[in-house]
């Protein structure tokens, strides 16, 4: 009888202890890999991402948030953004600026970027890495490029 309370007892702590797991939620805060087509050729850059007050949580995020996008053996230039992300569609859309230091002239990048919704799920899931997608355009608005970032 008391083997038998103890085995009760444990089963039901086991069962207890693995309910009250905490999961992380998911950010879009870190690191990313860039790939950024203009014309025919693919350049790969280095970014980084994070929310300016708070985490950029993937489930719910409004506001700012600031980086560094490093473009190898040219130039290094801060980030400055904000963005929108919630579980309701899902969507995140972000938008971000750079300045572009390149052949002794200077000049702003912008970038619109977005999680499509298949990839915000796979994510969320831990079936694949977060992967922003957009296009980053001249301060006349010309396009640029396209680009896929891909969080490391």
């Amino acid at each position: 009888m008391l083997l038998k309370a103890l085995v009760s007892s444990a089963i039901l702590l086991f069962t207890c202890h693995g309910v009250s797991q905490t999961i992380t939620p998911k950010v879009v805060d870190g690191d990313y890999r860039v790939e950024l087509t203009i014309g025919d050729k693919v350049f790969i850059d280095q970014m980084t991402l994070q929310g300016k007050d708070k985490p950029m949580a993937l489930q719910e995020f409004q506001g700012e948030f600031v980086g560094t996008m490093i473009v190898p053996g040219s130039f290094t230039s801060p980030i400055t953004g904000s963005g929108y992300c919630t579980y309701e569609g899902p969507q995140c859309d972000l938008n971000f600026s750079i300045v572009a230091n390149e052949n002794g002239q200077s000049y702003k990048v912008n970038y619109t970027a977005k999680v499509d919704a298949q990839n915000y799920k796979k994510y969320q899931s831990d079936i694949g890495p977060l992967i922003i997608t957009g296009i980053a355009t001249l301060e006349d608005g010309s396009v640029l490029g396209e680009y896929t970032a891909t969080k490391q």
